[in-house]
C-alpha cells in the first residue's frame, strides 16, 4: 500500500524527473508557493518559516489572508492579472502578515503555469523587512534630529530654498522665524548635558504644538530653532504666532522634578512676494 502524500510537498508530476531540483526547492532560502484557485496548494520551509506558520496550516488558506489589509486589492489584482493572461509574470511588494500579526515587507515574483489542466501561479518571496526598516532608520538619521526628533538643519536648508523658490513661482510670502534659549549654556554645564537634552525636547514639543502641520519647524543646531511659514494671510497672523512662541517659552518648565523657566526672543524675518 502506497504511503499518502503529505499535503504540503511539492506535488507530484512536478518534479518527478529531477529529486535533486525537488530538494532545492524544498530546502530553498526563498520563499517558493504554489496558488490555484485563490488557495496554497504548496509552499516552502521557508514560506512557511517567513508568515509563521506550519506548512499545513497554509495548505488551502487565500493568499489574501497573509496580506495587509491596505495591500489586499493589490494583491488580487496581480494574480488576476496573472491568470487572466494579462501578463506572464509579475513583480511587486507587498506587506504581508504572519500569524502573530506582525507586518513584514514581501518582494515576491510570480508566474502561470499549467497544473492538472488548470492555471496556477508558482512563484518566490523574499522577506525585506530588515532592509526596509534599516532604510527607514538611515533616512530617519539622515533627515532628523535626533535629540528632538524634529527635522534637522540639512532638511531645514532644503526646505527653506524650496519655499523660497516655490514663493517666487506663486507669488506668496514666507516667513522665517528664528528662536534660541536664553542662558542654556549655563543650564547645560551646571546641570548636565542629560538634562540639558530633555530640555531641548520638551521645547520641542511644545512649539510644534503651537504650529500647524505644513509649517516646517527644525533644529538647526545646539539650542537654535527655525520655523519656516508658507502662504500666510497676513503679518498679523505670523505676529500672532510669535506670541504664541513667546508665551510658551514663557511657561515653567518641569525637568526631572525641577522647574525652569526659559526665556527669548524669537527673530522674524518676512520674505517678500517676488
Amino acid at each position: 500500500m502506497d504511503t499518502p502524500r503529505p499535503e504540503h510537498t511539492f506535488p507530484e508530476g512536478l518534479l518527478e524527473s529531477d529529486e535533486k531540483f525537488r530538494a532545492l526547492v524544498e530546502h530553498a532560502v526563498v520563499g517558493i508557493y504554489i496558488i490555484q484557485n485563490g488557495y496554497f496548494t504548496y509552499v516552502n520551509a521557508r514560506f512557511a518559516d517567513i508568515f509563521g506558520y506550519s506548512r499545513n496550516e497554509l495548505i488551502g488558506r487565500s493568499h489574501l489572508e497573509l496580506t495587509h489589509p491596505e495591500d489586499r486589492t493589490l494583491a488580487a489584482h496581480n494574480v488576476k492579472k496573472r491568470l487572466s493572461g494579462e501578463k506572464d509574470g509579475i513583480e511587486y511588494t507587498f506587506r504581508g502578515i504572519t500569524k502573530n500579526g506582525k507586518i513584514r515587507y514581501i518582494h515576491v515574483y510570480g508566474s502561470v503555469f499549467l497544473y492538472e489542466g488548470e492555471r496556477a501561479i508558482i512563484g518566490t518571496l523574499i522577506d525585506e523587512t530588515e532592509m526596509v526598516e534599516t532604510r527607514k532608520e538611515l533616512e530617519k538619521l539622515a533627515n532628523y534630529d535626533s535629540m528632538t526628533g524634529l527635522f534637522n538643519r540639512r532638511v531645514f536648508q532644503l526646505e527653506f530654498e524650496h519655499s523660497i523658490a516655490l514663493g517666487k513661482q506663486r507669488e506668496h510670502r514666507v516667513a522665517l522665524i528664528f528662536f534660541d534659549l536664553d542662558n542654556f549654556k549655563r543650564i547645560n554645564d551646571s546641570l548636565g548635558h542629560r538634562i540639558g537634552d530633555d530640555i531641548l525636547y520638551l521645547v520641542g514639543q511644545k512649539i510644534k504644538d503651537t504650529l500647524h502641520t505644513a509649517d516646517l519647524f527644525a533644529r538647526i543646531g545646539g539650542d537654535e530653532f527655525a520655523i519656516v511659514v508658507e502662504d500666510f494671510s497676513s503679518v498679523d497672523e505670523i505676529s500672532q504666532l510669535v506670541r504664541k512662541i513667546q508665551k510658551k517659552m514663557g511657561e515653567n518648565l518641569t525637568v526631572h522634578d525641577m522647574t525652569l523657566r526659559l526665556g527669548q526672543e524669537p527673530l522674524c524675518f518676512l520674505c517678500k512676494k517676488q
